[in-house]
Formats: structure tokens, C-alpha cells, sequence
């Protein structure tokens, strides 16, 4: 039976705290939801890494859409602004040729 008072308040305030302390700091990267412009900056930080050229070139793509330049490779970046879902995701890091572990 749930208790009503301000005991009741504390428990689930607490609660709530335990699980955030759970959470990871990147919570949504982790589950694979970034938008277009964290994809592209992590992958330019990929590349100074590796010591890989990086590009993004807006005039490649139509509207919002740019194309993103790891190397030899490419892959089409729809809207900067706009999450990029989990399919989305995996097919542009196959195209470039990295892992999602990478970023």
C-alpha cells in the first residue's frame, strides 16, 4: 500500500536520484540518438586522431542535407539540427567505414 504524507514525497524524490546516479552521462548517445551536428564533430575528432581528413560540404546535398568526407569515404548528413536514429546512424558509420565504438 503506498503511504500518503511527505514521507511519501522523500522516498520518491530520493529515488529518482538513485536512478539518475545509474544513468550514464551520455544516456541518449548511448542508446544511439545523436543529432546531425554531434555526428559530424565526433567524427572530425575521430579523424584528428587518427590523423584522417575530415570534411563537411553543404553544397553536396539538397536542403538541410550535407555530405561528410572521412577520408576516401562519404556518407550523406541529413538536418544538423535533427536527431539522427539508430538505422540512420549504422548506415553512416558503415559508409565511413568506422564503429559506433569509435565515437
Amino acid at each position: 500500500m503506498r503511504s500518503i504524507g511527505p514521507r511519501a514525497d522523500r522516498n520518491s524524490a530520493s529515488q529518482l536520484d538513485n536512478e539518475r546516479e545509474l544513468r550514464p552521462h551520455s544516456y541518449r548517445y548511448v542508446r544511439g540518438i545523436v543529432t546531425g551536428s554531434e555526428f559530424v564533430r565526433r567524427v572530425r575528432q575521430l579523424g584528428r586522431e587518427r590523423g584522417v581528413a575530415v570534411r563537411f560540404d553543404s553544397r553536396q546535398g539538397k536542403g538541410s542535407h550535407g555530405r561528410l568526407h572521412y577520408g576516401d569515404r562519404f556518407a550523406t548528413v541529413k538536418d544538423l539540427r535533427k536527431e539522427i536514429g539508430q538505422g540512420l546512424l549504422a548506415a553512416m558509420v558503415r559508409q565511413l567505414g568506422i564503429s559506433r565504438e569509435d565515437l
